[in-house]
C-alpha cells in the first residue's frame, strides 16, 4: 500500500471529499503541510508551487 494522507495543513482527511475540500482552501504559494502514514510510520511533508 501506499502513503496515507492523514491532514492537510493541520485538517484531519478521512476521505477524497475531506482531502478535496482542505487542499480548495490550501495555498500552495506560501506550502501547505501534510501528515503522511507510510509503512507505520508518520512524517510530514510541505509542498509549495513554484509558479
Amino acid at each position: 500500500m501506499g502513503d496515507l494522507i492523514k491532514e492537510v495543513d493541520k485538517k484531519a482527511v478521512k476521505d477524497k471529499e475531506e482531502f478535496e475540500k482542505a487542499m480548495s482552501s490550501a495555498d500552495l504559494k506560501e506550502g501547505v503541510l501534510f501528515m503522511v502514514e507510510r509503512e507505520g510510520n508518520t512524517l510530514f511533508v510541505v509542498v509549495t508551487s513554484v509558479n
